[in-house]
């Protein structure tokens, strides 16, 4: 098979280990690193270079021992095969659990990841010649050791967490390994029950973490094909969770192939789960979210079948998982199709970041608004900034989050969603909903959110304000950095490799741009530029934006189309209703036809009458035309 990009990096990664140069850089390393450090020998196993101990549980992992293996898998060079039984005599001899249980080193999240990691590397280096008894005898106490910790582990913690999915996990490796039924039957028990707790019915990990559910899922799919090997039944509920988790991976998934920074996550390409589900459950729809060809760690009868697999596009374009709060708005399925992710949903585990009401963009394939991170878990300002409702693409009212942090993990108080039903017509798609995270002052508010993506080059986020007294509004929207944002008179402009964005602003709202944190990677931190848009608002208060999406190239240089706000009327009387209870909204866009946008935001119709706003006349209270072309997403 052909060495591809992850292959290089196992060599390369490789050939630094042979000179105990340590560095983490996996596509799924959940606290990647960026600094090489060489260890001196011997080893010192609790070595942490920094004031965050994820170095030293990125270290315990041993991720490095696999990377070794399948180098020496490929290469045949001896020298990789014996750093990686070095490595795992040096930890098994120097860190026995007995001395060392209470350490950095013997959590059980990084223990389950690092046996599971020793058992897989074992029959790739077992050609080597390099087992011999007495490597083979340490080897196999540290399992037992490792299996026997594991087995002790059980909490609420362990059974809600993805520590749990992924400890239990790897106690059934090492079970199965070891031939120890009563361990193995105990993983299999635990293993089902956290499936029952942890995924939601769309298929998310509740923890609301795009990188955590792919944790646990990478852990569910070794789950099944360790039971395949070893000839064993799991419980159907085992099967159907990872299979579900595979397709929330796949409607979750951006048109370039990668997952959103939602929460805790990092940017990261979800195409070789989705490849290697495919291959796990036959599943052609999978297939089509995966990869060409599987990574080069795969065997050559495993891409012989992956080859014979067809495949076959989603049946959607836009879904609502509504069990976790997370709306996908798509124009398509095509790597330039545009894309809205709205999230509206339960905060999660201390891994949930305050992003009630945050909107994704992703226009013609590119990143136009994003989630700015996680950079660190140290308790640190820079985690709270980047956890907070300031840091998202939400609204804020009078400078007071709706969350309030108490460190790194906790929260003191937390807003609650009032979710709606997302609408399909065509290729234009509607979503809504609110929170009640202002409800409880002396002048309560409730705000939702209203997202229309129409087709690949148009989107509208409109907000409305329903409650009692005035309050400093401010809806912050982030943008990517790997483009250039300029504010002009009425609106902002954004250009980026392939698309140029036109953000028509409200004329209620003063606008700012302004440097802030983005974190794509653990350890990772960049500048990129905020909108913050700042208004008074009231009971029956709205404020809009438009987004118009054109493709960005040589041969691009219409002028900027444009937004006109129009009043809206009675048909029977003609009387204009004020904008506390309608407003509509007219996108020239050039070279198509306009498009006009009515809101609602009160029952103004008395009696037989309908609603007109330029050549709009209809009844509804979101009401979208084009041409000869009208549709009603809420009545």
């Amino acid at each position: 098979m052909d060495m591809d990009d992850e292959m290089k990096r196992i060599l390369l990664n490789s050939r630094r280990l042979l000179e105990n140069t340590f560095l983490f850089d996996a596509p799924w390393d959940m606290e990647a690193t960026r600094i090489p450090q060489t260890l001196p020998e011997p080893i010192d196993w609790l070595f942490q270079p920094y004031d965050d101990p994820e170095w030293t549980f990125m270290l315990a992992r041993h991720g490095f021992v696999l990377d070794l293996a399948r180098a020496f898998a490929f290469t045949n060079d001896t020298r990789y095969a014996a750093k990686a039984c070095s490595l795992i005599r040096s930890f098994a001899e120097k860190m026995p659990y007995a001395d060392h249980g209470s350490e950095n080193c013997w959590r059980s999240l990084d223990s389950a990841i690092r046996i599971d990691n020793w058992l897989s590397a074992f029959p790739l280096l077992e050609p080597s010649g390099l087992l011999d008894d007495g490597f083979f005898q340490v080897f196999r106490s540290a399992v037992q050791d490792h299996a026997g910790f594991l087995a002790s582990v059980e909490t609420t913690f362990s059974r809600l967490s993805n520590w749990g999915l992924i400890s239990n996990g790897g106690l059934y490796h090492a079970a199965l390994w070891l031939g120890n039924s009563e361990m193995e039957d105990l993983a299999v028990r635990r293993i089902a029950e956290c499936v029952g707790y942890q995924v939601l019915g769309d298929g998310i990990h509740w923890e609301q973490s795009p990188m955590y559910h792919a944790e646990c899922l990478r852990s569910l799919m070794q789950d099944v094909r360790l039971a395949r090997r070893y000839e064993r039944t799991l419980p159907s509920s085992i099967f159907t969770a990872a299979h579900r988790m595979c397709h929330a991976t796949l409607a979750s998934m951006k048109p370039d192939g990668r997952q959103f920074l939602q929460s805790d996550s990092d940017d990261t390409s979800v195409r070789d789960l989705l490849s290697e589900g495919a291959l796990l459950f036959s599943d052609p729809v999978l297939k089509f979210g995966g990869l060409p060809q599987l990574p080069a760690t795969f065997g050559q009868a495993e891409q012989i079948e992956y080859d014979s697999l067809e495949s076959q596009a989603p049946a959607y374009n836009s879904i609502a998982l509504t069990e976790s709060g997370n709306y996908y708005l798509r124009s398509g399925w095509e790597s330039d199709a545009t894309m809205v992710h709205f999230r509206c949903g339960v905060l999660g585990s201390g891994h949930g970041h305050a992003d009630l009401l945050h909107v994704d963009l992703v226009g013609l394939g590119r990143d136009i608004l994003v989630d700015s991170g996680r950079y660190t878990y140290v308790d640190t300002l820079e985690r709270k900034a980047l956890k907070s409702g300031f840091s998202h693409n939400g609204i804020i009212l009078d400078g007071t989050d709706s969350f309030a942090m108490t460190d790194s993990w906790g929260y003191s108080r937390r807003a609650s969603a009032v979710q709606q039903t997302l609408v399909e017509k065509g290729d234009w798609s509607f979503c809504c909903g609110g929170t009640l995270g202002y409800m409880d002052g002396q002048n309560p508010m409730f705000l939702q959110r209203n997202v229309l993506s129409l087709g690949s080059g148009l989107v509208c986020i409109f907000d409305a304000f329903y409650g009692v007294g005035e309050h400093d509004c401010l809806r912050s929207f982030h943008f990517s950095p790997d483009g250039h944002a300029g504010l002009n008179d009425g609106y902002v402009q954004f250009e980026t490799d392939g698309v140029r964005a036109l953000l028509w602003l409200d004329s209620h709202e003063s606008a700012l741009l302004t440097p802030s944190l983005y974190s794509p990677h653990y350890n990772t931190l960049e500048e990129n530029l905020t909108l913050a848009l700042r208004s008074k608002v009231g009971h029956s208060s709205s404020r809009c934006m438009m987004i118009q999406l054109v493709p960005n190239g040589a041969d691009s240089k219409d002028e900027p189309s444009w937004v006109d706000e129009v009043p809206v009327t009675s048909a029977v009387s003609g009387d204009r209703f004020p904008e506390t209870d309608a407003r509509a909204f007219i996108n020239h866009i050039t070279g198509e036809e306009d498009v006009t946008i009515l809101f609602c935001l009160n029952p103004c119709v008395k009696g037989v009458d309908l609603l007109r706003a330029g050549e709009l006349l209809g009844y509804g209270k979101v009401i979208v035309r084009q041409g000869g072309r009208q549709e009603v997403f809420a009545v």
